[in-house]
């Protein structure tokens, strides 16, 4: 625990967060863990979009190569 001088006319106050350092470390792991899940949701839907670009361009040219003959 850090040492403090105490003065006249300010308020002393000492904060001791040792109870609640597991807490931190869940809460840190649990938000990483949220934040990797989102880019990889990101990630897939990116995948899936750039999947259906891809067919609808392919099955317009089939319609108009059929259309043609």
């Amino acid at each position: 625990m850090p040492s403090v001088i105490n003065q006249v006319g300010y308020a002393i106050a000492v904060l001791d967060f040792t109870p609640e350092t597991p807490s931190l470390s869940v809460g840190l792991i649990l938000l990483t863990t949220f934040f990797a899940a989102m880019i990889v949701i990101a990630a897939v839907r990116y995948h899936l979009a750039r999947k259906n670009e891809a067919m609808a361009g392919t099955m317009s040219a089939e319609i108009k190569y059929g259309k043609a003959a």
